[in-house]
């Protein structure tokens, strides 16, 4: 499983069980880099998601998206595959 699919999972878990984004955040994130394959992946993917945690807390809060989180959307769907941390972070800067 991706990282991001990892991140997904979890923080949909910590929400399923009563927790608050903030408490939830730092034990998702942590996990979803334990899933990267590579120590090299996981700096990219910490980077990545640090650049999107605003868009990780609306989704934890069911709010709409923005423009980012769009463009990562129709990004990741018209290639039909997920995004790589490296694309995630140049798309959030």
């Amino acid at each position: 499983m991706s990282p991001a699919a990892v991140l997904r999972e979890r923080l949909a878990e910590a929400r399923g069980h009563g927790l608050s984004f903030t408490d939830a955040w730092p034990l998702a994130r942590d996990e979803a880099l334990q899933a990267a394959s590579h120590k090299r992946d996981r700096g990219e993917w910490s980077i990545a998601l640090n650049a999107t945690v605003g868009d990780w807390r609306a989704a934890f809060d069911r709010a709409p998206g923005g423009e980012r989180a769009t463009a990562l959307r129709v990004l990741g769907e018209g290639r039909g595959q997920a995004l790589s941390a490296r694309e995630l972070a140049e798309v959030a800067a």
